[in-house]
């Protein structure tokens, strides 16, 4: 494999990399809007988290390989090479700009009220066979869930 095949992989794969940290903070986002209960929305809000892990390094990459790539094919006269590279910068200007501060805000109110930890069931050791009793009738279902 020559260096200019391997550069041109990182490329392509760095891509689908961005695409698909996109994809996830844009999902976690829109998940978000709908105002889902405390413990989806956390989930959702560590998703919005990982995502800039996944498309960060990918756009380093993209970057660096593209100017590889177009300084040997002579590409940056060709008006899609400015193109693309006005599109990644507005990208994270607008990440910058709307996405991140959004995010701390979220990440800020999620941290003020921390969840205190409700056991699922409230008898000792949950098991499948800790719920015999209940189904004989000895217990209620208002005490197996009282701490809900």
């Amino acid at each position: 494999m020559t260096l200019y095949a391997l550069i041109l992989f990182s490329h392509i794969a760095s891509a689908f990399f961005l695409f698909a940290g996109l994809a996830l903070e844009w999902a976690a986002v829109s998940y978000l809007r709908r105002n889902p209960p405390r413990f989806r929305g956390d989930s959702s809000l560590h998703l919005a988290g990982v995502a800039p892990r996944i498309y960060g390094p990918a756009l380093g990459v993209i970057l660096l390989s593209g100017g590889y790539l177009g300084s040997k094919i002579g590409g940056f006269s060709q008006g899609w090479v400015l193109v693309s590279l006005v599109t990644l910068f507005l990208i994270g200007i607008i990440g910058v700009a709307f996405t991140a501060p959004r995010y701390r805000a979220l990440l800020k109110t999620s941290r003020k009220k921390p969840r205190a930890h409700r056991p699922l069931f409230k008898t000792a050791g949950a098991t499948p066979f800790s719920l015999l009793p209940c189904a004989s009738g000895s217990h209620s279902f208002s005490e197996l869930f009282s701490s809900w």
